[in-house]
């Protein structure tokens, strides 16, 4: 995962020297055509980057393991709001059947 930023930076790394150059060198900056083709090419190498390490991590996700813990929280969390709050369930049974079937389908994530 750390390695995902080198990609972004690596873009842009000859027009990040230029511009310290810059800040740092008292010159004048001319090239500012060059920095928007630069800008253009860091922001669809970050949408790609973000695509593929969103991928690899759904890829990798261990279904027994504890990859998805977060996301069962969530959901359940999710679905006692929906029971007291969207739902019109009275009675024991109702309310035993909903949360364990919920807990129940909390294994497939």
């Amino acid at each position: 995962m750390a390695l995902a930023g080198l990609f972004p930076f690596s873009v842009i790394f000859l027009q990040t020297i230029e511009i310290l150059n810059v800040v740092w060198g008292y010159t004048i900056y001319t090239s500012y055509g060059f920095m928007l083709i630069m800008l253009f090419l860091l922001l669809i190498m970050t949408a790609l980057v973000s695509i593929v390490m969103t991928y690899f991590q759904l890829a990798l996700k261990t279904m027994n393991g504890g990859g998805g813990v977060s996301t069962r929280l969530y959901v359940y969390g999710y679905s006692i709001y929906h029971s007291f709050h969207l739902l019109e369930m009275k009675g024991f049974m109702q309310t035993t059947f909903f949360f364990g079937y919920m807990a129940s389908g909390m294994e497939s994530f």
